[in-house]
């Protein structure tokens, strides 16, 4: 009876082991199944690349129209022998920031006056893309007098242009120092047109300047 006893306890003791070898791979496979999201961790770099991008977006080339542009020169004077003048033409405002370039787009004079496309000099304003930069300074446009009376009010050159910039924040401060000087002068800020003529001998002198007053 006692031998019935001992094996069959030898038989439980040895019908467990399987079951305790199975129940210590369970654990195991949990562990390498856990191992898959440390792969993950190699998202975050692209990310930041994202962000790079956005910040260079300011370093793009931009532009701003800039209308009745501040200008101003030394003026010209016009006369019957001499109807055709180079006239100086320079920005206004304070020193052009770096990467900054002014080209004109476009002239008003008075219907006794025309600007002429053809270039005056080596740095004509118009009929050669000429930029105006901190570096290069002005530049010259022809203008020619009809030989008509001129309005005693006064004439004066006016011009638009537009700023191509290296960055939209350098082209805001140009905008932003062109509304200043404009509202300054009352828009004024313009380049007068004088003509001379001689009558019964006698210089007549109508000599309009920027802020419209006679010279």
């Amino acid at each position: 009876m006692k031998k019935v006893i001992a094996v069959a306890g030898l038989l439980f003791v040895l019908g467990c082991s399987p079951d305790s070898t199975s129940t210590a791979e369970g654990p195991g496979d949990e562990a390498t199944s856990e191992t898959s999201p440390a792969q993950e961790d190699t998202t975050p770099p692209d990310d930041g690349g994202d962000s790079g991008d956005a910040a260079g977006e300011d370093n793009q080339e931009v532009s701003v129209e800039l209308p009745g542009l501040p200008i101003g020169g030394s003026g010209a004077v016009f006369s019957p022998d001499a109807p055709t003048q180079c006239v100086d033409v320079s920005w206004t405002g304070p020193v052009l920031p770096d990467g900054v370039g002014l080209e004109f787009t476009n002239f008003a004079v008075p219907p006794q006056f025309t600007v002429d496309s053809s270039p005056c000099s080596d740095a004509p304003c118009v009929g050669g893309s000429y930029v105006v930069t901190a570096e290069s300074g002005g530049c010259t446009v022809s203008v020619t007098w009809k030989g008509e009376p001129v309005d005693a009010e006064g004439s004066v050159l006016r011009a638009d242009a537009k700023a191509f910039c290296t960055s939209q924040t350098a082209c805001a401060e140009v905008k932003a120092a062109a509304d200043a000087v404009n509202e300054q002068t009352g828009g004024q800020s313009a380049i007068g047109l004088t003509v001379s003529d001689t009558v019964d001998g006698e210089s007549d002198a109508s000599s309009p300047s920027a802020d419209g007053s006679g010279g």
